[in-house]
């Protein structure tokens, strides 16, 4: 039977993480590289891969890292996203991402054809005049709004702005690292950090 020539099949893959993130988990998948504990305690263990600047292993993300609890799971929905995109011939893969950010990452895989059309974020954060924008739906803050109040208190461009996203899990250790950092620099700051699934702090 010949294809159908009105299918609607996908004519692109949006990744919404950097190009590098996406280059790492294609390379790691395909067995460039491969990670231990024991290079795990080593946070500036060096890892070459093609066509991308030396990583380091607190570069990796995650998912990828043995000591990550969550580590099977995801990195099972990552592996098959790369397997789906393999099929393809030259898939067309939107990265949130910009050709002066990343340039070689974006260029890294020659089976895979980049485009950044970052960065993405809702226009909420940019004007908020849309008023069919709805991707910035569930507040992540207080309907009081003080967070803007304090923000605007604050000399331009003075606040550092601090999130992991919704998909990356970090230690409680690492945590803790990461604010007394934040302490210690003296500078203002806003941190998004979501709740635990099982209620831990």
């Amino acid at each position: 039977m010949p294809p159908n020539p009105y299918s609607l099949e996908p004519a692109a893959l949006l990744w919404i993480q950097p190009a590098t993130v996406l280059d790492i988990y294609y390379y790691y998948f395909h067995g460039f590289f491969d990670i231990n504990v024991e290079n795990c305690k080593n946070p500036s263990w060096p890892i070459e891969l093609p066509g991308l600047p030396l990583v380091k292993t607190h570069d990796l993300p995650s998912f990828v890292v043995p000591s990550n609890s969550d580590k099977f799971n995801r990195l099972q929905f990552f592996k098959e996203q790369v397997e789906t995109v393999d099929e393809e011939t030259k898939p067309i893969i939107l990265v949130n991402s910009f050709d002066a950010l990343e340039p070689e990452a974006l260029k890294a895989i020659d089976k895979y054809n980049l485009i950044g059309i970052g960065p993405l974020i809702p226009s909420a954060f940019l004007d908020g005049k849309d008023p069919t924008d709805t991707s910035f739906g569930g507040d992540l803050f207080d309907k009081s709004n003080t967070y803007i109040q304090w923000l605007n208190s604050k000399p331009k461009s003075s606040v550092v702005y601090v999130s992991f996203g919704s998909i990356l899990s970090l230690p409680k250790r690492q945590m803790e690292e990461i604010a007394r950092g934040l302490l210690k620099s003296c500078t203002p700051f806003l941190w998004v950090v979501k709740a635990k699934e099982n209620g831990e702090e």
